[in-house]
């Protein structure tokens, strides 16, 4: 619905804002009702903030034909990934702890978080398979490392392209509030 000549960084940094309120409202309602592993929230929030700021910074450098497709693209491969894989989340097989559970969770949050500030969309997919298929985690539990995750990403985001002035904050606030609503029911 924007004009055709609407910056790539504008789009984007205008979707975080209420990416970030909705998903807010999932991480609260999430952290009320599921345990999480907080030993695997540092490395997987803190590498998903510098993948994210990092990537943000790459929308300066997109081309508007480009995105679309890229978009596309990665939604169909997420769907494609998870409807080939039937049972995936249905255990808790936790398949690497201590450093190498660090170094793997670390990695998935720079990839991940790389993606969201570049482009966004899939992202909290991306997350879930990852930490199910890498991590062995069951669903349930990856979902909400996933919101945190996603959260974290949203946020660094929007300090990058606040920064830059690339956020229709009012459109913004107007999608957040129905993001919001989306948020608390999908999580309950």
């Amino acid at each position: 619905g924007l004009p055709a000549d609407t910056p790539v960084p504008t789009i984007a940094g205008t979707n975080k804002l209420p990416s970030s309120l909705g998903t807010g409202v999932a991480v609260v309602t999430y952290l009320r009702r599921v345990r999480i592993p907080w030993g695997a929230v540092v490395p997987l929030v803190a590498s998903s903030a510098l993948g994210s700021a990092l990537g943000a910074q790459l929308t300066h450098f997109l081309n508007r034909a480009a995105f679309t497709p890229l978009v596309l693209l990665a939604i169909v491969a997420v769907g494609w990934y998870t409807w080939r894989r039937p049972q995936l989340g249905l255990k808790h097989e936790v398949r690497h702890s201590g450093w190498r559970g660090c170094a793997w969770l670390s990695l998935i949050g720079l990839v991940v978080g790389l993606w969201d500030g570049f482009i966004g969309p899939g992202t909290g997919s991306f997350f879930l398979i990852l930490i199910v298929a890498v991590m062995g985690f069951e669903f349930l539990t990856a979902t909400a490392l996933a919101k945190v995750a996603n959260l974290t990403t949203n946020i660094a985001a929007i300090a990058v392209f606040g920064a830059s002035g690339n956020i229709l904050w009012g459109l913004g606030f107007a999608m957040g509030a129905a993001n919001v609503v989306g948020g608390f029911l999908g999580a309950s």
